[in-house]
């Protein structure tokens, strides 16, 4: 299957170099009602060369969720006009409008491709059953059974994204209820700029976060994406069995990378208790907050981070940190999410294999989405930069780079990918060589402890504790490195030296804000490292501490 799927990613994807990052094709849609909108829309204009002319104020509700006549007449209507007379349009109105009041004309001469709504712009139109387009939902689907299917029923509701409703901007009286088939899914020719208009949002809880977004978004496109992937399925079956589908086919995507990829095969996310340092690529579901392992002090994802967490309202309020899930995963540093407004129901909503697999072959994120997603007029968003391209820099580029003067924390990163590489092809020896030479171009735990592991399996004990000496002489490490710590203990029991084992794991119980469930879990590890030590004391506390955590309630 990897195989195959290798074959694919090159062919499939071959022709798709001239999808360049062209900044005269990317409008900015502020509120100039707010001024950090107006200050966040200059100060992407003017890292990515946008043209003054593309950028659009228009006086909008600070709400994030907007009636249907506010968005036709504050939004839909004034946002066309100003396309027109900016000229990135030719435009020839009717002298009616549409039965909602929406300009209806012929739209031609199509000069722009992206559309970025900035923090501030609102993100929901809201439901509003009392509406009828029944005339307009047979006129454009020519009462085909498509119509059916949008006249009553759980799909028979007109609310969506602001985003969805404003990439058919180029249509007219486009019907509300249920959502229009995109004509872009799944389709290998993205060159029509008539078809829609791709639209992004450069939002999220706060400027700071926004700013950060686009810094991160200009420094992965000059070193190259650097970090390992997390896949997160789910073990049930029935509706969920084709979301699971397109999580296993992500992790055949990131493996063939050469990531360093984990994939949860529980219900349960990511727990506290499961490694996950450096997540620059991050596939999951199902929880409707944030939570697991995402909750760690001072968890962050590195710079240029892609991480989708599925579920149906994981973007109902960006401005949160912590609920739902797409403000809270910009809040910790992801660069770029995906999620829905409202309830999308699985089948209509973004399919991350699709989604991944176009941004691995060098697509920006805005075509990317919009050919991972069945319907338009609907639910989703895209969070990012349009033209963001996480994979502009290829693997070999950033080895040149490792460990100089462009190098970084995660450096270590790349050269995991290179020996996975090396790996496949069944080339040890090499995959070797390149972790031992890079423990001294970018040492690291994580890096210490891959290199440890091939030696363990070659049964060269000595060398693997070499490979980790460093690790024992850390005073402190991350919390997102807690676990590979723990890891790294048992490596050092194996390999003879449990009293380095038990060091360790006393190093890291030490930490003063360890999670309940990550504590149990370490001290259930460290236990049996200490009765390996000979120290009975040490075992006995752990285990004192360990009953203490897991001992029931009062019942008083």
């Amino acid at each position: 299957m990897s195989q195959q799927i290798l074959k694919l990613l090159l062919l499939f994807f071959g022709s798709a170099l001239w999808l360049t990052a062209d900044p005269a094709k990317v409008v900015v849609v502020y509120n100039s009602d707010e001024l950090e909108s107006q200050r966040l829309a200059q100060y992407y204009a003017d890292k990515r060369d946008i043209p003054a002319n593309n950028l659009i104020g228009l006086p909008l509700s600070n709400e994030s969720i907007i009636q249907r006549s506010e968005f036709v007449e504050n939004l839909h209507n004034p946002l066309l006009r100003k396309l027109a007379e900016k000229g990135h349009i030719a435009a020839s109105w009717q002298d009616e409008k549409d039965s909602l009041g929406r300009l209806v004309g012929e739209i031609s001469h199509i000069k722009i491709r992206y559309m970025v709504l900035m923090y501030g712009v609102p993100t929901h139109v809201a439901e509003q059953p009392e509406l009828d387009d029944s005339a307009m939902r047979e006129r454009w689907f020519r009462n085909s059974a498509e119509a059916a299917h949008f006249r009553e029923g759980p799909l028979a509701k007109n609310e969506a994204s602001v985003d969805g409703e404003l990439a058919m901007l180029w249509h007219s009286n486009v019907p509300l209820q249920g959502f229009i088939p995109n004509p872009l899914f799944r389709n290998q020719d993205h060159s029509n700029d008539a078809l829609l208009l791709r639209v992004a949002r450069l939002d999220g809880p706060s400027p700071r976060v926004i700013r950060r977004m686009i810094d991160y978004t200009m420094e992965t496109e000059q070193r190259g994406l650097k970090g390992a992937a997390y896949v997160d399925m789910d073990d049930r079956d029935g509706g969920y069995a084709e979301g699971n589908e397109w999580l296993r086919r992500t992790h055949q995507i990131f493996e063939q990378l050469g990531f360093e990829t984990f994939l949860d095969e529980k219900r349960a996310v990511f727990s506290v208790a499961d490694r996950m340092d450096a997540p620059a690529l991050y596939a999951g579901w199902y929880s409707q907050n944030l939570t697991g392992t995402f909750t760690l002090p001072g968890f962050r994802f590195p710079p240029g981070a892609i991480a989708v967490h599925i579920h149906s309202f994981s973007a109902q309020n960006l401005r949160q940190s912590r609920r739902n899930w797409c403000g809270p995963l910009l809040e910790r540093g992801a660069t770029a999410t995906l999620g829905n407004t409202a309830e999308p129901f699985l089948r209509f909503s973004h399919n991350v294999d699709a989604f991944f697999f176009a941004l691995a072959n060098g697509w920006n994120l805005a075509d990317s989405a919009y050919f991972a997603l069945p319907a338009l007029s609907w639910q989703a968003v895209v969070l990012g930069d349009p033209l963001y391209r996480p994979f502009k820099v290829d693997l070999a580029s950033q080895l040149e780079n490792v460990g100089g003067g462009s190098g970084s924390i995660y450096d270590a990163y790349v050269l995991m990918r290179a020996m996975n590489l090396a790996l496949k092809q069944d080339q040890r020896g090499e995959a070797l060589r390149t972790g031992r030479r890079g423990l001294f171009q970018a040492p690291s735990l994580a890096l210490g402890l891959k290199v440890a592991k091939i030696l363990i399996e070659m049964e060269e004990k000595e060398a693997a504790l070499r490979s980790l000496g460093f690790a024992k002489m850390l005073p402190t490490v991350p919390s997102q490195e807690w676990v590979i710590m723990a890891e790294i203990a048992e490596i050092f029991a194996k390999a003879g030296d449990p009293g380095t084992a038990r060091d360790i794991m006393q190093k890291i119980l030490a930490e003063s804000n360890l999670p309940k469930a990550l504590e149990i879990q370490l001290l259930r590890n460290a236990i049996p490292l200490a009765d390996q030590a000979n120290d009975a004391d040490q075992a006995l506390r752990w285990r004192v501490r360990l009953n203490e955590l897991t001992a029931p309630p009062d019942p008083a």
